[in-house]
C-alpha cells in the first residue's frame, strides 16, 4: 500500500516533523547512554536447577526468551543467600542451603531459547 502526502501538509510542517523524529532519535541515544554510564550493573546471582536431564528455566517479564531464576545480590548479602532470596520470591520454591553447592561464579548469564 502506497503512502501520500496530504495535499495540505506544507513543507514547514515536513522540516518540523524531521526535527522532532531527529531529536527524538538522538534524546533517545543519549538516555541510553547516560543510563549505562551512570547505572554500573550490579553483580548478580542465577540458580541453574538440574532435574532428570531438564534444566529449569524461567520466562522473565522483561528480555525475550527463556532464563535462569536470579537476580541482583544485595548489600551485606552473600551469592548464596542471595540465590536463595532469588528462588524464593520469583519460584515460591525453598532451597536448603546446607545441601545447595554453589559451584562456580560466571560473568555472563546465557539465554535459553524456546
Amino acid at each position: 500500500m502506497a503512502h501520500f502526502r496530504k495535499q495540505s501538509q506544507k513543507s514547514g510542517d515536513l522540516i518540523l516533523d524531521a526535527i522532532i523524529r531527529l531529536t527524538y532519535k538522538v534524546g533517545f541515544r543519549a538516555v541510553v547512554f547516560l543510563r549505562r554510564i551512570g547505572f554500573p550493573r550490579k553483580p548478580g546471582t542465577a540458580v541453574v536447577i538440574w532435574h532428570d536431564g531438564q534444566v529449569l528455566a524461567v520466562q522473565h517479564s522483561y528480555i525475550r526468551g527463556l532464563g535462569l531464576p536470579g537476580g541482583a545480590i544485595d548489600a551485606c548479602e552473600s551469592p548464596q543467600e542471595a540465590a536463595v532470596r532469588e528462588m524464593r520470591e520469583e519460584l515460591g520454591l525453598e532451597l536448603d542451603t546446607p545441601t545447595t553447592s554453589f559451584p562456580a561464579a560466571i560473568s555472563k548469564t546465557q539465554k535459553f531459547l524456546k
